[in-house]
């Protein structure tokens, strides 16, 4: 494989498929030793469910600028896209279920028709606050001395 990686998952057999820096998708092949083309090239994300399944986020930003467009591997090289919107990221729940996240930050799902897509979790996500408290010993404490580092040691 040419090109480094820049992303990477790793499917239920334990073999990685890995984008590489020109945006080509490969596949180990570990019967074989080596990588394997997968027939998709401009991808940007790869995940890989619990079941075999693999989804790709590729191509050019979708006119609608959404993201990119989302594809399920269906075997010998064969891409189905899936209906919807973009997505700039993917991930596989535990039912091969792909999970997305668009260019405006909502977290979806999709049930690979484009009919049941739907917002998960972005309106409770952007009530919280996130915070996290961490005890740090006096050593690390000495030299913070801003207002804003002082109250966030006391939270």
């Amino acid at each position: 494989m040419k090109g480094g990686g820049v992303a990477i998952a790793v499917d239920d057999s334990g073999d990685p498929w890995v984008v590489n820096r020109k945006n080509s998708l490969f596949k180990w092949n570990s019967i074989d030793k080596k990588w394997d083309y997968m027939g998709l090239n401009d991808v940007r994300e790869v995940a890989a469910g619990p079941e075999g399944q693999v989804y790709v986020l590729a191509g050019p930003q979708l006119a609608d600028k959404s993201g990119f467009r989302l594809y399920r591997w269906a075997g010998d090289l064969i891409w189905y896209p899936i209906p919807g919107q973009g997505a700039m990221h993917v991930a596989v729940g535990k039912f091969g279920r792909p999970y997305i996240v668009d260019a405006q930050g909502k977290i979806l799902w999709s049930d690979c028709t484009g009919s049941d897509r739907a917002a998960l979790i972005s309106a409770k996500m952007e009530k919280m606050k996130p915070r996290i408290k961490v005890d740090l010993p006096d050593e690390f404490k000495k030299g913070m001395n801003t207002a804003k580092e002082e109250k966030l040691m006391k939270e």
